[in-house]
């Protein structure tokens, strides 16, 4: 059995994000830097309706989305089966200690600042983060 924090082992990962630029351009490097399997939400509705599906290890959800906003598609995905076994790592422009509480709060485990570091990024995904 393969431990997934390996480096050469494939995550699926699912990229939340409404600015679908920025989404498609992140899915797209994970795709070509770590052979990781990446599908993209634009909406947290159909975040929630793809992870039912698909089953991701890893969402990377931007906070700030329309409708469901970041933090209740947390909930949400904390409440379905294995959800707890889901890395949810917020990726959002917000830095302010409230929001960082409320989305630890809501079940997220790590909050990036936009822009993103995407070496860091890579590093915790094929890291001991993912644990």
């Amino acid at each position: 059995m393969t431990d997934q924090s390996d480096s050469h082992t494939p995550l699926r990962i699912m990229v939340v994000e409404d600015n679908k630029d920025a989404a498609d351009s992140l899915a797209m490097l994970l795709r070509i830097e770590c052979a990781h399997t990446v599908d993209v939400a634009y909406t947290g509705l159909q975040a929630l309706q793809l992870a039912n599906v698909h089953r991701p290890d890893v969402v990377l959800l931007d906070l700030g989305l329309p409708t469901l906003n970041g933090f209740q598609v947390a909930e949400e995905m904390r409440a379905m089966p294995a959800g707890d076994e889901i890395t949810i790592i917020a990726i959002t422009g917000h830095s302010d200690p409230v929001v960082i509480d409320a989305a630890t709060a809501a079940g997220i485990n790590l909050h990036l600042t936009k822009p993103v570091d995407i070496q860091h990024l890579l590093r915790y995904l094929s890291g001991s983060g993912l644990n």
